[in-house]
């Protein structure tokens, strides 16, 4: 007869008694839960993903963070602060290898991102930009008013402010 492992518990007990003793998580816990890819060196992670972003998701010490931010915590020994990003030398956003992660602000995340050539912005100026409320061709007619900049923007339907940027060119700059 094989022994239970559970002790008689349930699977959900089992699993309650666990979370309550906040077992530590080691290295060992993310090498049992990924697979190893040989050319890349990555360690891809079998546990839940995140479903919007892909980034490993997992639940330890009573919440959900993304698993490549514990391996980074669990490998370097130091708790960081929110305003620390976890980021990916490989571009790989399951990967959970801690020779591949490395801190830094959400600036440097943006700008190695961008750096890689993974994001991609586009230049929203003028009527392309969705928010825009005026043509080129009112922008050009805004300039040309001798009227108040008040009376313009009741007129156009924009606040005084916008009319002012125009006039003063630290808006559509590039007519």
């Amino acid at each position: 007869m094989i022994d239970n492992p559970l002790g008689g518990r349930s699977v959900e007990e089992y699993r309650q008694e666990r979370r309550s003793a906040g077992a530590p998580i080691t290295l060992a816990y993310f090498e049992e839960r990924s697979i190893p890819e040989p050319n890349s060196g990555c360690w891809i992670w079998l546990g839940a993903l995140h479903k919007r972003h892909g980034y490993g998701a997992v639940r330890a010490y009573g919440s959900t963070t993304r698993a490549h931010r514990l391996c980074f915590e669990v490998t370097s020994g130091q708790k960081l602060p929110s305003s620390i990003d976890v980021c990916h030398t490989c571009d790989v956003r399951c990967c959970v290898n801690p020779d591949h992660l490395f801190m830094g602000t959400r600036t440097d995340n943006m700008q190695d991102c961008s750096a890689k050539g993974r994001i991609v912005v586009p230049e929203l100026r003028g009527e392309s930009c969705p928010a825009a409320k005026l043509t080129e061709a009112q922008v050009l007619a805004i300039r040309a008013d001798p009227r108040s900049q008040r009376a313009i923007a009741i007129a156009y339907g924009v606040d005084k402010g916008t009319i002012a940027h125009i006039k003063h060119r630290k808006t559509w700059r590039h007519i």
